[in-house]
C-alpha cells in the first residue's frame, strides 16, 4: 500500500533495537524524532465517499402529460443548476491499491 512508509517503519524499528541494545545518545534521539515526524507525514489512507446531489424540481405541466416527459424536463433543468444540497456518506475506509480521485492537503 505505502511502500515508503513501510520502509521508514522498518528503519524506525531497527533504530529502536539499536538504541535498546547499545544505548541512547542525543543524535539517535534526534534521528528517531525525525523518522517519527516523517512517518506521520507519510501516513495516509484512501476513503470512499458517496456524494449525492439532490434537487426538487417543480414542473408545470398538463394533467394528462406522460410521466417520462415530466422527468425528462426536470432532468434537463437540473443540468443548468449550479447549486443544490449535497448529501455524503462514507462508504469504505482504508482502501488499498486504488487510484484516488482527489486528496486532502494537510
Amino acid at each position: 500500500m505505502n511502500i515508503e512508509r513501510d520502509e521508514l517503519q522498518k528503519i524506525a524499528q531497527q533504530l529502536d533495537y539499536f538504541m535498546r541494545d547499545y544505548g541512547n545518545s542525543k543524535a539517535l534521539e534526534i534521528a528517531a524524532e525525525a523518522i517519527a515526524d516523517e512517518l506521520e507525514e507519510r501516513d495516509y489512507t484512501i476513503t470512499r465517499v458517496h456524494v449525492v446531489q439532490e434537487w426538487y424540481v417543480d414542473v408545470k405541466h398538463k394533467r394528462n402529460a406522460e410521466e417520462h416527459l415530466v422527468r425528462e424536463v426536470a432532468e434537463e433543468w437540473t443540468q443548468w443548476m449550479d447549486t443544490g444540497e449535497f448529501d455524503t456518506d462514507i462508504v469504505e475506509t482504508d482502501i488499498a491499491d486504488v487510484k484516488y480521485d482527489t486528496e486532502v492537503d494537510s
